[in-house]
């Protein structure tokens, strides 16, 4: 009879685990939450509460928190809970607890906790390292969001490793004009602005906007061109440099009325863009201009 019900507790602890994840993958978190926390119930009465099964039943209840980033809080004691269970039972080094060190270090960054947040990144990616290598693509993520981490503590110097080591392994395993390459070379850009290098963050935002042309071409509305353009341009907004903010603003706008209309939504937003720049810059009527052409648009 134990055995029995031994075997009927896994078996409904499974098929709760199942339930729990498609419904996280379909959003329906109230309803995952409730089947999260039985499964966590039914693993904590079979398995006892120290066993993988629990760790497995926090970890999918956590994840379900940290997927709303208003719930972060209420994630990190099940994601502490969940990694004190794996240490012991796995070892601190295992890979199996890098992914969930990763995340309970972004709710504690979002939390403030800057100092646990920063030693979890580290040992999250110490784990991925050694277990994958130091090369592997797969590092890039964990690589860049510590990046990310330093630059918004203003640990420039470290951020700018960061980004630099993520530039040459996505450069070697991809290519060097891939997404995450122009994504690290945007934030070293960001840092050079930051410090006041004016032509050190120009060139690197060239750069992108060079890859983003030879990759989509130079009239592609996509978001990644686009994003190259205004990012320069709000650079040279930024320093006074106004005509070539203009230019550039002008070109993001024609690429999106030659490809979807004048009428399209992002269109639109191309246009409001260039109608402020007129405006901080005291262009009133030629900003009252491009209002008008917009609202034409919209009234067709």
């Amino acid at each position: 009879m134990r055995i029995l019900t031994a075997w009927f507790l896994r078996k409904r602890w499974e098929k709760l685990r199942e339930q729990v994840e498609s419904l996280a993958q379909a959003e329906e978190y109230d309803r995952a939450e409730v089947l999260a926390g039985k499964a966590l119930e039914i693993a904590e009465k079979a398995f006892g509460p120290d066993s993988l099964e629990v760790a497995k039943s926090l970890r999918n209840l956590a994840g379900i928190y940290y997927d709303q980033e208003d719930k972060h809080a209420q994630a990190a004691p099940l994601y502490e809970r969940e990694l004190a269970i794996l240490e012991k039972a796995l070892g601190p080094e295992h890979p199996e607890l890098s992914l969930d060190q990763y995340n309970l270090a972004t709710v504690y960054w979002g939390r403030g906790r800057l100092e646990e947040a920063e030693a979890l990144y580290k040992r999250s990616l110490a784990i991925l390292e050694k277990d994958l290598g130091p090369e592997n693509p797969n590092l890039t993520c964990g690589l860049f969001d510590l990046g990310r981490f330093y630059q918004a503590c203003g640990k420039y110097r470290q951020a700018e490793q960061l980004y630099e080591r993520v530039i040459a392994i996505s450069g070697k395993a991809y290519g060097p004009e891939n997404l995450t390459v122009t994504a690290c070379l945007y934030w070293i850009a960001m840092i050079h602005e930051a410090e006041g290098q004016f032509e050190q963050a120009e060139q690197l935002l060239k750069r992108v906007l060079t890859i983003e042309e030879k990759t989509h071409g130079p009239e592609d509305p996509g978001i990644g061109l686009s994003n190259a353009l205004g990012n320069l341009a709000a650079l040279y907004t930024t320093h006074g440099c106004y005509a070539q903010a203009e230019a550039l603003y002008k070109r993001d706008l024609a690429n999106h009325e030659k490809a979807y209309g004048s009428d399209h939504a992002d269109a639109s937003k191309a246009r409001e863009r260039l109608a402020k720049l007129y405006r901080a810059t005291g262009r009133e009527e030629d900003a009252e201009e491009i209002d008008r052409a917009g609202a034409k648009q919209r009234s067709r």
